[in-house]
């Protein structure tokens, strides 16, 4: 038997490893060697190219970012199925908060974003402004910062968050 040196290249899912030795170890130890490396990455498989799945997620939330860019208060409306006042309320929280990237937002704002969609606003909306509000706090869609500011609350920002990002 001789000592002359072995290249071994392997790579395995996205681990990738490369072995320089005799070729004694090549025909005695090997399959040790192997069998050792397999446990290994079955026991770390999901660390094992971890990097390469941020790398996506990041790459996916850029692009939901930028879909969302584009959304007006009636689209999120229609993709929420916003029908009475507090869906259009949400829906017009939504566009504030999730597409114009705003911290919280006043009556005034929300008023004003739901105005803009025309086909669902009713004039009564307006007047019942603070009964919507109310009933939104309470529900916990809207957390009541200080008076007449409001924002979204997690929960209901991760919900709208994931009816935006899915694919019409």
């Amino acid at each position: 038997m001789s000592d002359n040196n072995v290249r071994l290249s392997l790579k395995i899912r996205d681990l990738q490893i490369e072995f320089e030795g005799t070729e004694n170890f090549m025909i005695n130890d090997l399959s040790n060697t192997l069998d050792n490396l397999m446990k290994f990455v079955e026991t770390h498989k999901s660390t094992i190219g971890s990097h390469q799945r941020e790398e996506v997620e990041e790459s996916s939330k850029r692009t939901s970012q930028l879909s969302r860019a584009d959304l007006s208060v009636s689209t999120i409306a229609s993709r929420t199925g916003a029908s009475k006042a507090g869906d259009l309320a949400i829906a017009a929280a939504a566009h504030l908060i999730i597409v114009q990237g705003m911290e919280k937002f006043s009556r005034k704002e929300l008023l004003k974003a739901m105005r803009s969609d025309n086909s669902r606003f009713k004039t009564g909306m307006s007047s019942n402004l603070t009964d919507t509000l109310t009933r939104l706090v309470s529900g916990k869609s809207f957390n009541h910062l200080s008076s007449g500011s409001y924002s979204l609350t997690p929960n209901e920002r991760e919900r709208l968050e994931n009816i935006l990002d899915q694919e019409v």
